[in-house]
């Protein structure tokens, strides 16, 4: 692992905002663009409170990637920019995340002694997002 350019345990916090869910359907519209047709995906639990509520859920979900790209950032403020180029990520997603969550964002030391960190974020204290970053290529991966 490089020097930590911060220390251990690591916490920030983020709102997530409907504003930070915004670019969800336009990404959908991307993502299933068809060479020049653009196909137009329907109301969904990320695009649609009333849908989303009806189906058992607390409300619009955000997208996994916004809190996973939260988690990514927070690793390479404790492990350093070397994150970037020769780091490992991985997250799992246990809870949904809403619009409107107030996030904590924590970095921790693993209980594994890999020589990376553990990552988790919580909403009100309760886990909604696990997992783990190092420094270092992926096995098997080419050099």
């Amino acid at each position: 692992m490089s020097a930590a350019a911060v220390a251990v345990p690591y916490r920030t916090t983020r709102v997530m905002t409907a504003r930070e869910v915004e670019g969800y359907p336009v990404a959908l519209e991307t993502g299933a663009a068809r060479g020049s047709e653009v196909v137009v995906v329907g109301a969904n639990i990320h695009t649609d409170d009333a849908l989303a509520r009806a189906n058992g859920l607390g409300g619009r979900v955000a997208d996994g990637m916004i809190v996973g790209n939260w988690l990514y950032q927070a690793a390479v403020a404790v492990l350093g920019p070397q994150m970037l180029e020769l780091g490992q990520f991985r997250v799992k997603f246990i809870r949904p995340v809403y619009v409107g969550d107030e996030i904590e964002l924590v970095v921790d030391a693993p209980a594994d002694r890999s020589g990376g960190v553990a990552l988790r974020a919580e909403v009100l204290g309760e886990v909604r997002v696990v997992g783990a970053a190092m420094i270092g290529p992926a096995e098997g991966a080419p050099r």
